[in-house]
């Protein structure tokens, strides 16, 4: 029997039915699906948008940094396209736009991806600069955190964020009024007013004193085994003086010149036993000393021009002569000032002869030595290949001679002394680097010549065959000089390589810091 359409339709209506259900609800998965597609494509695309977004702000940091690279001598950064590999982005920077007024540049950058379903954005960055004329703190980032005052030049810092930097005062500049300052520096340590001692610097031999080796170089570290009074370091080895006048020592002890009675070397302060010094001086692998009884000892090698060490104990030089102060230089030579103020040298390379003045202080660089009269005369004898005698010549003088008179301090290098005189003035005088090694060195001088004028210092620390030095001023302020990386301790310092760099206190080391 045949049936028509309609009867089809009329009496078949159940089934009819069921399969208009099933494309109906075919057609509701493929929109489904399409959907849940969408969605995940939706998805990628805003995470990617998100990301490159970032990769245009990471660009615009990034042109701020090499614009605050060298602040002296500020260099144009790149523009073209950069490329990262995780993730696969890539930026542009297609306009620079500077303010009318200079304070502010415009970034226009471009930023892509060549994935699938890649994204490009155009961003407008505006970079603000900021007058600054120091660091005065490292953030918990280990940014720098900069300042401004009436001191010293005036640089031009950039950056993305909008922080300025503060306003400092002449009263705040002149440093910390509250808790802990320094009261005495050297180049690798430095002890501050509550007795604490800090540590900082190289340690693949245990030289920083921390109580173990590092390969990278040490932040300063706060060490209260004891009450300290007084610190001296070189490259390998360290010292420092308690409130009791016991000796701690540590670093490196092959030929026993910790003076404790071994060879072993140690990584933390140890105090020496038996003995209780006024000073110490760090020679060519040995160690010298000043007890409280005035007696001159030395542990460590056999020092050239005295009698031969035996062991690792504690030997004395001339016994019955007393002494006030003592000098060494990593060349093998050493100066010695007893109680009368008599002037003799030991050891190879200085020539000298006997002085008929009376002194006080003596210090000796890498060939020359320094010392200053009961006066306030500074002399100076040795090698003056470098002009760092201060007698207005290069050549040597055996014979002790006067270059200046109302002298309070003084501290050989390498190849040049600096000197600060009774009214707290900082002179320089031979050949040395003016900030950081790497930077411009200051002209060298055949006479002692001023340097940072304006600022009232105290103390130098400095090492006879290292131009590294630590200066502190009459505010307990300290300033790393001629140091192989920036500071005299691990810092992000972005500053010019020209000049001595104010350190910041290290964290831990005070409640107050400049504002």
């Amino acid at each position: 029997m045949n049936l028509s359409p309609k009867t089809v339709l009329t009496e078949k209506k159940g089934i009819a039915e069921a399969l208009g259900a099933v494309m109906i609800g075919m057609i509701i998965l493929v929109a489904a699906g399409v959907v849940v597609g969408n969605f995940a494509i939706l998805s990628k695309q805003a995470s990617e948008l998100t990301s490159v977004t970032q990769e245009i702000t990471n660009r615009a940091e990034l042109y701020a940094s090499q614009l605050n690279t060298d602040l002296l001598h500020p260099q144009v950064p790149p523009t073209d396209r950069e490329c990262s590999v995780t993730p696969p982005m890539c930026t542009t920077i297609l306009s620079v736009t500077p303010s009318s007024d200079g304070t502010s540049t415009v970034l226009r950058i471009q930023g892509d991806t060549a994935a699938t379903l890649g994204q490009s954005v155009t961003k407008d960055v505006t970079l603000v600069s900021s007058q600054v004329t120091h660091v005065t703190a490292i953030d918990a980032n280990g940014n720098n955190v900069w300042a401004r005052s009436n001191e010293g030049l005036v640089y031009t810092t950039w950056g993305v964020a909008s922080g300025k930097p503060s306003d400092v005062t002449p009263d705040e500049l002149a440093g910390p009024t509250a808790g802990a300052t320094w009261v005495s520096t050297d180049d690798r340590a430095g002890v501050d007013s509550t007795g604490a001692l800090w540590v900082w610097g190289a340690n693949d031999i245990g030289q920083a004193g921390i109580g173990s080796t590092s390969a990278t170089p040490v932040a300063p570290q706060k060490i209260t085994t004891a009450t300290f009074r007084s610190v001296v370091t070189d490259d390998s080895r360290g010292y420092a003086i308690d409130s009791s006048f016991n000796a701690w020592a540590w670093g490196k002890n092959d030929q026993g010149q910790l003076g404790l009675g071994n060879a072993n070397a140690v990584t933390a302060p140890t105090k020496i036993p038996g003995m209780r010094f006024m000073s110490l001086a760090i020679g060519k692998n040995n160690v010298f000393g000043i007890t409280t009884a005035g007696d001159l000892v030395v542990a460590g090698a056999s020092q050239a021009g005295l009698p031969a060490n035996s062991g690792y104990a504690w030997q004395t030089i001339n016994p019955g002569t007393k002494y006030k102060a003592i000098a060494a230089s990593p060349t093998g030579a050493v100066a010695m000032i007893d109680a009368a103020g008599n002037l003799t040298m030991a050891g190879n390379g200085y020539p000298f002869g006997s002085p008929s003045a009376h002194f006080t202080s003596v210090s000796l660089g890498g060939s020359a030595g320094y010392a200053i009269s009961d006066a306030g005369v500074l002399y100076s004898w040795g090698t003056g290949t470098n002009g760092q005698l201060g007698q207005g010549a290069t050549t040597s003088i055996a014979q002790p001679t006067q270059i200046m008179a109302g002298v309070a301090k003084v501290q050989g290098g390498p190849t040049s002394a600096l000197v600060i005189d009774d009214q707290g003035g900082l002179y320089y005088v031979g050949k040395t680097p003016s900030g950081y090694v790497g930077g411009t060195d200051l002209p060298q001088v055949n006479t002692l010549t001023k340097l940072m004028s304006g600022i009232t210092f105290s103390s130098i620390a400095a090492e006879g065959d290292s131009t590294a030095a630590a200066l502190r001023d009459s505010s307990s302020n300290v300033y790393g000089m001629g140091t192989v990386t920036p500071g005299l301790w691990p810092i992000n310092y972005q500053g010019p390589a020209n000049q001595p760099i104010r350190m910041p206190v290290p964290g831990g080391f005070s409640s107050f810091t400049w504002k």
